[in-house]
């Protein structure tokens, strides 16, 4: 198996894995990830969103096993880490929480789009 083959699979298997955390305990997922559910509404949400979105791309990934399917999902990873990174500095708030999400993000992105 060729390096970015591994590394393509080792991100879709880190994004099926995160959606499946937030999936199957979106309480802790939400304490994890300084989020705050007020109620079954915002769990509910955590699940859908952060749980069912992630896992089923990262489980459709890993099935794909399509550079387009692996270059889709590391965009939107990318995509994420750049909307953290603006979002701290337009907003002054740069928290240290903020930048390890926008690394965790921008390292998911590297593994699933480096060129293979």
């Amino acid at each position: 198996m060729e390096l970015a083959h591994a590394l393509h699979l080792v991100g879709a298997l880190a994004t099926l894995l995160r959606g499946g955390v937030a999936l199957a305990w979106p309480s802790g997922f939400a304490r994890r990830n300084g989020l705050a559910p007020a109620n079954a509404v915002g769990r509910s949400e955590l699940r859908a969103t952060h749980g069912a979105l992630l896992a089923s791309l990262g489980g459709f990934a890993l099935f794909a096993q399509d550079q387009v399917t692996f270059a889709l999902l590391g965009g939107a990873w990318l995509a994420a880490a750049g909307v953290r990174i603006a979002g701290a500095l337009l907003t002054s708030e740069l928290a240290a929480r903020v930048w390890r999400a926008a690394l965790r993000d921008g390292s998911f992105a590297v593994l699933l789009l480096y060129p293979g």
